[in-house]
């Protein structure tokens, strides 16, 4: 490899630009007469820089790195370097698909890798192979049930060993920091402070940080590798209610409060489709978790149909803030007023029938795209702002007002106390049927919800907008939020021509593909996921129609709320597995009981209720179920309507939240704020109903018609309805998702 090629892939590599760095190995490996000692340095490097490539499919890439190393010659492999890669890449498995084995062969390759370094008197490898081994170490002991009240031998033989392995480094330090080469000395340092840290040995492990830092000046990307793996230690070791001397152990990296974040996790929210509706019962959730002082950490926002309309407009206001306000400023009631905002806006926006107006126009401008009429309508009653009569996404990324302009959130947020979230925008492509992004830097589809196993179809490759053919490098916000809420069958689909050779890209409602938005999440590494729901959910119908359009309908209906669940199932997994950390799904039917019903002549006692887990939702039952029954349509919403679709929204969360690991006690008691949705509270808590006017219920069960609900709610209509039943069309089943 010519030494010129070699620099530029070692710059690559320095700039984390794992995809360029892969591709320029990959095309060096298949040249001819490539001496052998490069050619094992560049194995090693596409091994680290296709497990770390974002632009891959996670465990196809893992599965490549492995190959890269040489798979079959592992076994034989004395290469302390190999060894180590192998081993990460083998713990990076176990974060995917929670297969315990794979913590086994990663502790088998880092013990390889510490005999390695002994053997070469290679000290580096040596104490990188025992802190490694001790972590995964504590990993197995977590799994065997080590905080358990009753832990298991093999737990304590699993703690007892990384603290073996851990007191040995420690043990050699002298010889240690002896070592002072630049290219070896801070990863040396490292291996010893964490070794400190996991005997919570913090002073001297802040001591060694501060000291190493001052000396060898490490790059930002080495600061976050060590502060992540410090603080993901301390999750290992020590509960929340036990943190304050390992988060002053971290205090050379990060401040008190970018502490607490990492070891929080990273924090992902996901806002469902469904309409204004969904928009509505998202911001109720906004409100509490402003209030519990939580969108401070949320780092990644996947938005989906009406979540993408709330979404986009919540990280506008957001966004404004952050560029204008240093990290220190941004309090928890800042978060209460941006929230405020977006319900202020919000309110104004559902007095004015926007679906209707939309369809009136589309009737006089017959070349115009009803979608983006729709789309650009919903712009100007949301985000218009003089000062930028455009919303282009690529002028869209945040840059808080204290960083430099190069600021990324996915490489410097780990060291901020208010992170700049990554806004997500799911459509669907209808030409390969994949899930398709937007955000603020580019577009395409994601790889994580690709299976090339079973996927035959083609993946159309996200691109940056700078690199994007023109007019795509300049998409608007519009486009994104109309493509995100084109509901199939109602809104035709959005059209990018010219992106693709011999293709035209259409785009239709991100809820095709995933209505809750949990891809998205997944693919940007989220541990801690909060996904709020608001689509409307299937229902039980006693004698389902035989007429065409209703059953297909229905199997559409079915086919929906089968996604979402197996999408639960899956976060379900991960959590068991510990692949992620806390995860909360909020959703307008939580707590309403289900029922087994008893075949006829069968015990009574076989029908009983099925038993909810998560408790109650707080809410009148009766209220809770009008309201998930709401229609999920973009027309005008009335005042009870939106306040009432809020509240349960924040009730929802606040029962959800009352004890999670991730909110401070002091956030729990803090005074609630003053919010206009409070007003219906009483007549919706599960203990004061009672007192409301029927007026109220009534306008909430009216709520699921599209149309003709101001004669529904007439007196005369009411009376003859008690007589003879609902005789208008029923129209519930249109905007269902």
């Amino acid at each position: 490899m010519p030494e010129p090629e070699m620099d530029e892939i070692k710059e690559t590599l320095t700039a984390n630009d794992f995809s360029k760095a892969r591709r320029l190995l990959e095309t060096f490996l298949t040249a001819p007469g490539v001496d052998s000692k490069k050619l094992t340095w560049a194995r090693q490097k596409l091994a680290l820089s296709t497990y770390k490539d974002k632009e891959t499919q996670s465990e196809v890439a893992l599965e490549k790195a492995l190959q890269a190393l040489g798979r079959e010659g592992l076994e034989d492999s004395t290469d302390p370097e190999t060894l180590g890669l192998a081993g990460a890449v083998h713990k990076r498995l176990w974060e995917i698909n929670g297969n315990v084995q794979e913590l086994t062969w990663s502790l088998g390759y880092y013990e390889r890798t510490r005999d390695a370094g002994a053997s070469r008197s290679d000290l580096e490898k040596w104490a990188y192979g025992s802190v490694n081994a001790a972590f995964v170490l504590d990993l197995l002991a977590a799994a065997e049930g080590l905080e358990t009240a009753a832990p298991t031998q093999a737990a304590v033989a699993y703690r007892n060993k990384a603290d073996g392995f851990r007191q040995k480094v420690v043990s050699e330090r002298d010889k240690l920091i002896a070592i002072t080469d630049p290219e070896q000395g801070w990863w040396v340092r490292a291996s010893l402070l964490e070794a400190y840290f996991g005997l919570d040995e913090f002073e001297n492990a802040k001591l060694l940080l501060q000291q190493s830092i001052s000396f060898f000046k490490p790059q930002q990307w080495q600061l976050e590798t060590m502060a992540k793996q410090l603080a993901s230690i301390a999750r290992l070791r020590h509960d929340f209610e036990h943190q304050g001397m390992a988060l002053q152990a971290l205090s050379p990296l990060v401040s008190s409060a970018g502490a607490r974040s990492l070891l929080i996790g990273k924090v992902g929210l996901a806002l469902s489709g469904g309409g204004f509706r969904a928009s509505l019962f998202h911001v109720g959730v906004l409100a509490r978790l402003a209030e519990l002082d939580l969108l401070r950490h949320v780092e990644v926002l996947s938005c989906v149909s009406g979540g993408s309309i709330l979404g986009a407009l919540y990280y506008l206001e957001l966004r404004q803030r952050l560029q204008t306000n240093p990290d220190y400023d941004l309090s928890r009631d800042t978060f209460i007023e941006i929230v405020t905002a977006v319900q202020d806006k919000l309110l104004l926006a559902l007095k004015r029938d926007i679906r209707t107006s939309a369809i009136m126009r589309s009737l006089w401008s017959l070349t115009t795209n009803r979608t983006i009429l729709t789309a650009q309508m919903i712009d100007k009653a949301l985000y218009a702002n003089s000062n930028a009569p455009r919303r282009r996404l690529l002028d869209l990324t945040i840059v808080p007002k204290e960083e430099t302009p190069d600021f990324h959130p996915r490489r410097d947020n780990w060291r901020r106390a208010v992170k700049a979230p990554v806004l997500i925008l799911n459509a669907t492509s209808l030409n390969t049927g994949h899930n398709w992004q937007f955000t603020a830097t580019y577009m395409g589809e994601a790889p994580t919800s690709i299976e090339p196993v079973v996927d035959a179809t083609e993946r159309l490759r996200r691109m940056y907008y700078r690199e994007a053919p023109r007019p795509h490098n300049e998409i608007e916000l519009f486009t994104a939020v109309g493509a995100s809420t084109a509901v199939p069958g109602i809104f035709p689909p959005i059209k990018l021509k010219g992106l693709y050779p011999d293709r035209v890209v259409r785009l239709s409602d991100g809820g095709v593909h995933d209505n809750q938005g949990i891809f998205g999440l997944i693919e940007q590494d989220c541990n801690v996921m909060i996904v709020s729901d608001g689509c409307g959910q299937l229902t039980t119908e006693t004698k389902p129609s035989w007429w065409f359009t209703r059953v297909l309908m229905r199997t559409n209906d079915v086919l929906m709320d089968a996604v979402r669940r197996n999408s639960y199932r899956i976060l379900a997994a991960r959590l068991r597995s510990q692949r992620i950390k806390e995860l909360h799904f909020i959703h307008l039917k939580r707590g309403l009981a289900t029922h087994d019903v008893t075949w006829i002549r069968g015990r009574p006692e076989d029908g009983q209720a099925v038993s909810c887990e998560k408790g109650s939702s707080g809410l009148d039952a009766q209220t809770q179920r009008a309201l998930a029954a709401i229609r999920t349509d973009l027309d005008c919403f009335s005042e009870n309507e939106c306040h009432a679709l809020m509240f349960a929204g924040y009730r929802i969360a606040d029962r959800d939240f009352a004890e999670s690991a991730i909110v401070e006690a002091s956030a729990r008691s803090t005074p609630r704020a003053n919010w206009k949705f409070s007003r219906v509270a009483d007549w919706m808590d599960e203990h004061t109903a009672s007192t409301a006017p029927k007026a109220f219920f009534e306008e909430l069960q009216c709520g699921r018609h599209l149309f003709f609900r101001w004669l529904r709610l007439s007196r005369p209509l009411r009376a003859w309805n008690s007589l003879r039943g609902t005789w208008l069309p029923d129209s519930r089943q249109l905007f269902k998702h």
